[in-house]
């Protein structure tokens, strides 16, 4: 029923998972800011331009983790069932992006390889930006300096841009292979 519909799949359930984030948003973070601010005395970002920045990034971030998390669910249509996988992708998402542990606490080695992975880009990134990290280098980012691109947060939303793109297109290609898997029984 659902290819039948005028929206397609995708878009659909882009559109009902910004629905959740907005919900969420509205009725718990934002709750908790107010709270952050006023009762604790926490202070929250005000410098406009790096909240513009870091808006972009969060926006972006948002946009990776959708398609790979699709990217993800289009395992379903090899096995039977997607809870290892999901619980999988959830762990390894977890300690590669830094979400779990910062990148910055990994070793040399192990960071340098990580920095140069999309995980990277869906939290490290948004968070580097609204902290004001140091400048976290990777394959990507000496490409950007060779070219004549020094601005640090122009160069963590165009890494995060590139990634948006390399990961929708790995999961064009697979949702174009995983429809013509699809058998429909009774209909």
């Amino acid at each position: 029923m659902d290819f039948i519909k005028p929206i397609g799949f995708f878009k659909y359930l882009f559109f009902n998972r910004v629905g959740v984030i907005v919900f969420n948003f509205m009725f718990s973070i934002i709750p908790l800011l107010v709270t952050a601010v006023f009762i604790f005395k926490i202070n929250i970002l005000t410098n406009t331009l790096r909240i513009l920045i870091f808006s972009i990034s969060v926006l972006l971030s948002f946009f990776i983790v959708y398609i790979f998390e699709f990217l993800i669910g289009l395992t379903s249509f090899w096995t039977t069932q997607i809870f290892g996988v999901s619980l999988l992708k959830s762990s390894l998402v977890n300690i590669l992006s830094g979400l779990t542990v910062p990148l910055s606490f990994y070793p040399d080695i192990l960071r340098g390889f990580l920095l140069n992975l999309p995980f990277q880009a869906m939290y490290y990134i948004p968070v580097s930006i609204y902290l004001d990290l140091p400048y976290e280098s990777n394959l990507l980012q000496k490409f950007l300096l060779s070219i004549g691109l020094r601005n640090k947060a122009l160069d963590l939303i165009l890494e995060q841009l590139f990634w948006v793109i390399v990961v929708a297109f790995v999961t064009a290609l697979c949702w174009q292979v995983a429809k013509k898997r699809l058998v429909i029984q009774g209909g």
